[in-house]
């Protein structure tokens, strides 16, 4: 329940609902770095403190925004590969 709390917490650090699609994520994002960014005109007097916690919410959410489509070449390869063998370990004594 932890991992879901942090995803909640970075979807709400963006200024997005929870579960937004890609496209809504990625514009608040960018509007959020574009308002506080220096090089932008920022000034914010913690703008280096809000610039990271976008960026860490933004990759937090960013792979869940992906999925792979079954028609790339990942999804193909990921349809008709085995599944990794289980990690065995083998103790030598």
């Amino acid at each position: 329940m932890e991992l879901v709390a942090l995803v909640r917490d970075a979807y709400t650090t963006l200024g997005v609902p929870f579960g937004a699609p890609a496209d809504a994520v990625r514009s608040a994002y960018r509007s959020g770095v574009r308002s506080v960014h220096p090089d932008a005109g920022g000034d914010e007097p913690d703008a280096a403190k809000r610039l990271g916690e976008l960026r860490a919410a933004y990759e937090r959410v960013k792979p869940l925004q992906r999925p792979v489509a079954p028609w790339s070449r990942a999804g193909a390869l990921a349809a008709y590969a085995a599944p990794p063998p289980d990690p065995t370990f083998d103790v030598v004594a």
